[in-house]
């Protein structure tokens, strides 16, 4: 079984077989909306074995820390990070392509 926590601004994912792993953020895009910074980071999808799915954290942060998280979950890697880029869209009034035209993607520190 499989259980995701947030810790130190790092999700983990924790098999209770196994050592915790970060799950590093595979995305992420900063810019201002209406005068307030916002953060959108995209985690690296990650598998639930047990159940046969695809999981990711999409996590905005408004301003001076007002952090909104969603967990995605779906069939395949590619399912839950076009999810997770539509959800973001939505939620911040902007296109997919915008959020990803000036994204860091990859190994993203926070």
């Amino acid at each position: 079984m499989q259980t995701v926590s947030v810790t130190a601004g790092q999700s983990m994912v924790v098999n209770r077989h196994s050592a915790p792993q970060l799950a590093p953020v595979l995305a992420q895009h900063d810019f201002v909306q209406d005068g307030v910074r916002i953060r959108v980071a995209i985690d690296r999808p990650m598998v639930d074995r047990v159940r046969g799915t695809w999981r990711c954290r999409l996590a905005v942060t408004r301003g001076e820390g007002e952090l909104e998280q969603s967990h995605v979950v779906g069939a395949s890697s590619g399912a839950v990070l076009e999810e997770a880029l539509n959800l973001a869209a939505a939620t911040l009034g902007v296109s997919a392509i915008q959020l990803l035209s000036d994204a860091r993607v990859g190994l993203v520190s926070r």
